[in-house]
């Protein structure tokens, strides 16, 4: 089990219970497969966080140094270090919203779109939308 071969630290907010900082460290050679993939004893990876205009956490710094051994021929060593810094808010001129609202938007869009050309079929007829769930589009006389 790969877990076994790990060492992991946790450090978590004591007011907002989110993780803060994490350390793993491999203390013993981790294998996949007979010569697929093997990682060496050593490996460390850290991550951290930071609260920003007490409203949101972003990551302050990602690093990791590892070496690992792919089949018997490639042999790849790793050392990166990533800090973030200067975060701000972000000022959209519309509105941001979810996939699923964006979802409902564009069923609404394309039920509404083809309502109208079934309309202009039709003469005499409008068409009036009635939001649902399912954001059905009716025409009517």
């Amino acid at each position: 089990m790969v877990l076994a071969h790990l060492q992991v630290k946790l450090w978590v907010d004591k007011q907002d219970y989110h993780l803060v900082r994490a350390e793993v460290d491999v203390v013993a050679t981790i294998s996949v497969g007979l010569f697929l993939v093997r990682v060496a004893k050593g490996l460390r990876a850290a991550f951290e966080q930071t609260r920003v205009n007490d409203e949101v956490w972003l990551p302050r710094q990602v690093r990791a140094f590892a070496s690992a051994r792919l089949g018997l021929l490639k042999v790849l060593r790793i050392e990166q270090e990533i800090s973030y810094s200067k975060c701000r808010e972000f000022q959209a001129g519309s509105p941001v919203i979810s996939q699923m609202k964006a979802r409902q938007v564009e069923r609404e869009r394309d039920a509404q779109e083809a309502c109208v050309g079934h309309c202009r079929r039709q003469s005499g007829m409008e068409c009036r939308s009635r939001s649902g769930v399912d954001a059905i589009d009716i025409c009517r006389t």
